[in-house]
């Protein structure tokens, strides 16, 4: 690797790592201070199991995932244990959205593929709804639940601020512009 190709890692390096500290700024916490039950999520954490029991519109057992954004996040909420389920997404009572629908496949309760693996698999029902900065907090309510109940996850993922993708994307130009210019 030569000099200029190890400053452009590590100015990359910087920004991708201010932009990832400024993200998580703020990332825990409950949304209106007062000890709820409602459990905490961190921004940029593992994903977080929740639960819904019999019914249509049956919302999850756990209260609202709480946590404060200091910036742009991405909540992805994905199932996980059996094919046929459907979620509408809130957000302090608003409605952020549905996650796809899929089919019922009458595969019963099965032992599941994990969050991650389910969220890339187009069989299980998953969706992503993007959030600014503030407080927040996340509830599911199944919509689809031909299981009788069940469980499922959700994260929240930090998103790139728009500032650290303009001086990413500013770095690279100089970068390029330094390697193809004549000497």
């Amino acid at each position: 690797m030569n000099t200029r190709q190890l400053r452009f890692s590590l100015i990359l390096t910087v920004i991708l790592g201010i932009s990832a500290a400024m993200a998580n700024a703020g990332s825990n916490g409950e949304v209106d201070g007062t000890g709820s039950d409602d459990p905490p999520i961190t921004v940029g954490g593992a994903w977080s199991f929740f639960t819904w029991h019999a019914g249509v519109n049956a919302p999850n057992a756990e209260g609202g995932f709480t946590f404060n954004a200091s910036g742009p996040v991405r909540v992805d909420v994905t199932d996980d244990f059996g094919h046929g389920d459907q979620f509408q997404v809130f957000d302090l009572s608003t409605s952020l959205g549905l996650t796809s629908a899929v089919p019922f496949l009458n595969d019963g309760f099965n032992q599941g593929e994990g969050p991650d693996l389910a969220f890339a698999d187009p069989s299980y029902s998953h969706g992503s709804f993007f959030l600014g900065a503030g407080a927040h907090s996340i509830t599911m309510s199944a919509l689809a639940n031909p299981y009788g109940g069940g469980g499922a996850y959700l994260r929240v993922v930090p998103e790139p601020s728009t500032f650290a993708l303009a001086a990413l994307g500013a770095v690279a130009l100089l970068a390029a512009r330094r390697r193809f210019s004549p000497a």
